[in-house]
Parts: structure tokens; sequence; C-alpha cells
């Protein structure tokens, strides 16, 4: 019996080590996979967290390229539009100069075609009115001069008086002589 005690306590103190291992080995199992979990969620943490600033980079680099062809566009654009701007200046300038020109020369021109035509028209009045004359003179003679002269100033008095508002009675009677 002692014996049989004496193996019983070894066997639970036996027992007692072995479960002691076996506890500690699947704690050590336990924290040993616990670990690993961590570590893995970690790593896969780690991994979403570059897969979403990778992409977040990507949209954003894509964002940015748009916007630095649309600005190297509008700066392309703009200067195009001074090259073209300067180009027509410079060819608007020489066709206003050339127009400048070209319409002094036309204004001296015709300066001088207007005073020649004025002059020719002139000349042709005086001439005309002086054959003109001469021909009513030899032919009527002086004394028709005389008479369409009083009718001119007869009638320019009639005007005269009526524009004074003399009566047609008065007017009657000052152009027959009546008093």
């Amino acid at each position: 019996m002692a014996t049989n005690h004496k193996t019983k306590i070894m066997r639970a103190v036996w027992d007692g080590i072995l479960k002691r291992r076996e506890i500690t080995k699947k704690l050590a199992t336990s924290l040993c996979n616990f670990e690993n979990m961590l570590l893995v969620k970690s790593k896969i943490e780690a991994m979403l967290t570059l897969v979403s600033y990778s992409r977040s980079k990507k949209y954003a680099s894509r964002i940015l390229k748009n916007k630095a062809v649309l600005d190297v566009l509008s700066i392309l654009t703009q200067r195009h539009t001074e090259i073209l701007k300067r180009y027509f200046g410079r060819y608007r300038a020489k066709a206003k100069e050339k127009h400048i020109r070209r319409s002094k020369c036309k204004v001296a021109l015709l300066k001088i075609e207007n005073a020649n035509t004025r002059w020719t028209f002139r000349k042709w009045a005086t001439v005309t009115d002086q054959i003109v004359a001469a021909q009513e003179l030899n032919e009527t003679g002086p004394v028709t001069e005389q008479v369409f002269e009083a009718n001119r100033a007869i009638k320019n008095m009639i005007a005269f008086m009526n524009s004074e508002n003399f009566t047609p009675e008065e007017i009657h009677a000052w152009v027959t002589g009546v008093n």
C-alpha cells in the first residue's frame, strides 16, 4: 500500500508536471498563435494602408497630371495668342500705315482736284455770265437791263413788306404808286 500510495503520489505529481507542461505548452502555443495572428493582422493592415495610399497617390497624381496638362495647355494657348496678336498687330500696323499714306495722298490729290474743279466751275460761271450779259446787252440794250433790275427790286420789296406784316392793300398801293 505504501508503494501503491507512493506510486499514486508519484503519478499525481508526474501528471501535474505533465499537465503543467501541457498547459504551458498549450499556453505557449496559444500565445504564439495569438502573436502570429496579431502579426498577420498588422501586416494585412499595413498592406491595406499601402494599397490605399497607392490608390490615393495614383488618383491624386492623375488629377494633378490633368490639372498640369490643363495649366500647360492654358499657358501655351496664351503664348500662342500673344504671338498671333503681335504678328497681326504688326500686320495691322503696316496695313494701317499704308492706308494712312494712301489716304494722305488721296486727300492731297482730292484737294488739288477739288481746287481745280472749283476753279474750273468759277471760271466757267464768270465766262458764261459775261457771255450771257454781253448777249443780253447786245440783243436788248441797257434799258431792258434797267427794267429787269427794277422788277427784281419791286419783287424784293413785296417780299420784305409781306415779312413785315403789311396788308395786301398797302402793298398794292405801294406797287401801283397810289397814295
